[in-house]
Parts: C-alpha cells; sequence; structure tokens
C-alpha cells in the first residue's frame, strides 16, 4: 500500500467513525426530545398559541348582523346589555376602544330606526327628541374618530385617508329627522347619492322622503327605485312613505 492509499483509508476510517459519532449524538437528542415530549403532552399544548376573542367583540358582531336584518331594539338591546353606560359615553377623536365606538354606533343607528320612540330598557326610556338629539350627537362623534383614525393609517401607509360612506349615510339619516338638522341631512344624502355612495336602504328612504317633502316627486320616486336595484332589503324600499313632517 503506498502512501496516497493509506492516507485516504485513515481519512474514510475517520469519516466514518464521525459520522457514527454525530449520528449517535443526533439520535440520542432525538430521544431525549421525544421522551420529553411524551412524558409531558399537557405541558405541550400550553407551549403553543392561545388565540383569545375579546367576548366583547362576539357581541358587538353580534348585533350588527342584528342591525342588518331589521331587528334595531334586539341589536340595541344586545350592546347596552355588553355596555350598559353607553348613552353617557362620548366618543373622544382620540377614542382607544373601537369596540365602544362601534356600539355606540349601533345604539344610535337603531335609535334612528325606531324614529327614536322605542325604549331599550332601563334607563333608555328617552323622549323621541332626546333620543334623536343623542343619535345625531353620537353618530357626529364616531364620524369624527373615523376620520381621525383613517388619517392615522393613511399617513401610515403614505397612502390617501379612504371615506366611510355607509357612516356618512347613518348621519344623514339621523339629521334628516330633525326640522333643524333636516337641510343638513339631505345635502350630504344628494351628495353621497351623486358620487354613487349610497348603499343603505333606509338612506335611500331618507331621500326619498326629503324629496317628497320637497315636492320633488319624481326624484323621490328615482331614489326607492335605486333603492331596490341597489339594496338587498328591498321590503325597506317599497313601504309606503310617511307622511310629510313639514
Amino acid at each position: 500500500m503506498n502512501e496516497f492509499d493509506a492516507g485516504a483509508e485513515l481519512r474514510d476510517r475517520l469519516g466514518v467513525a464521525t459520522g457514527m459519532k454525530a449520528f449517535t449524538r443526533g439520535l440520542g437528542l432525538a430521544t431525549i426530545v421525544l421522551g420529553l415530549a411524551a412524558s409531558r403532552p399537557a405541558e405541550a399544548c400550553f407551549n403553543e398559541t392561545e388565540i383569545k376573542i375579546d367576548p366583547r367583540a362576539i357581541d358587538v358582531a353580534a348585533a350588527d348582523r342584528l342591525l342588518v336584518n331589521e331587528q334595531p331594539v334586539a341589536a340595541a338591546q344586545k350592546v347596552l346589555s355588553r355596555f350598559p353606560g353607553l348613552r353617557g359615553v362620548t366618543i373622544e377623536p382620540t377614542a382607544r376602544d373601537p369596540l365602544v365606538a362601534r356600539s355606540a354606533r349601533i345604539l344610535a343607528v337603531a335609535i334612528v330606526r325606531t324614529e327614536g320612540r322605542a325604549s331599550f330598557g332601563e334607563g333608555t326610556a328617552w323622549a323621541p327628541a332626546g333620543n334623536l338629539a343623542w343619535a345625531v350627537t353620537t353618530l357626529r362623534e364616531v364620524t369624527v374618530w373615523k376620520e381621525r383614525l383613517e388619517m392615522q393609517r393613511a399617513f401610515a401607509a403614505k397612502g390617501t385617508k379612504s371615506e366611510s360612506p355607509d357612516l356618512a349615510a347613518d348621519l344623514a339619516e339621523a339629521l334628516s329627522l330633525e326640522p333643524r338638522t333636516r337641510g343638513e341631512g339631505k345635502k350630504l344624502l344628494e351628495s353621497l347619492d351623486r358620487r354613487d355612495l349610497l348603499g343603505s336602504a333606509h338612506a335611500y328612504r331618507a331621500l326619498a322622503r326629503l324629496r317628497a317633502e320637497d315636492g320633488e316627486s319624481a326624484g323621490s320616486v328615482a331614489a326607492l327605485e335605486r333603492c331596490k336595484v341597489r339594496s338587498t332589503h328591498v321590503a325597506v324600499c317599497t313601504k309606503p312613505l310617511p307622511p310629510a313632517r313639514l
């Protein structure tokens, strides 16, 4: 055997030995890990990521669905059961709890949909005018809060601020029910309609009512027809309009 062959044989032996040692160490480590996992299954479960859902969020989402499904009283009762003092809350522009803002919006819209006449439980039996005034104030506050939030998001993303037409339509619907804010409500509804941003059946119905009260019969019919096309709640669009408020 020459010097080259002897060196090669030595390297082969060392390689096999090194490989066997590495394999043995790896096998031993794997056995230890598997042993620990098998001996402590309960602990392994606790090491996994646990997803926690805020129970308030579940109730608010359920209330939102009730409102969408034309059950405003049940929607209001749902958020009030989770936030009993909601009527006394002021939605500041810097509010940090979006669930409170969402709940306030749901309650305000529920009041508007019942024209302020419904009582949602103990401590909420206000006169219709007081209910509607609270709804208008609250929807204004939520609108300002949402606009500030969208501005912050746009700044962080270096983009443009997105609009909230659904929230604007809710506010306009509320404004349309009060004589002193009626004109503001109609102006906002007309603006949303011109830009094809009016998607709420109740907002279309409010616009149709306002146009009818102003003697714009053709425009009133047109709003109801668009309501039937654009909305999933056609029954809202086909109900007879109430008598003129003026």
